[in-house]
């Protein structure tokens, strides 16, 4: 199974690696905002429209979570693309 945090994270570097103009306007806003001498906090985040934008745009884009859905087959035998499937069995 994979976490979704390494999928989020990882779709944030891919997209930043592809808009590096988003990535420089991103790193302006903060260095405007906080500053070079500390990280971003939480109690920033209203002073971040760009990066809360940024930061929703990725959760949209990068849906970590499982989208299948599975049945589960309740005839004794069944046939499903080619293969015997016997019941109990989930399908996805």
């Amino acid at each position: 199974m994979i976490d979704q945090t390494s999928v989020t994270f990882s779709a944030f570097l891919g997209l930043m690696i592809l808009h590096p103009a988003v990535a420089q306007a991103a790193q302006r806003e903060i260095d405007a905002v906080v500053g070079s001498d500390r990280l971003p906090g939480f109690d920033d985040r209203l002073s971040l429209p760009y990066i809360d934008c940024i930061l929703k745009e990725v959760l949209r884009y990068a849906v970590g979570t499982t989208t299948i859905i599975t049945h589960l087959s309740r005839t004794a035998e069944c046939t499903r693309q080619c293969l015997s499937v016997s019941s109990p069995t989930l399908d996805y």
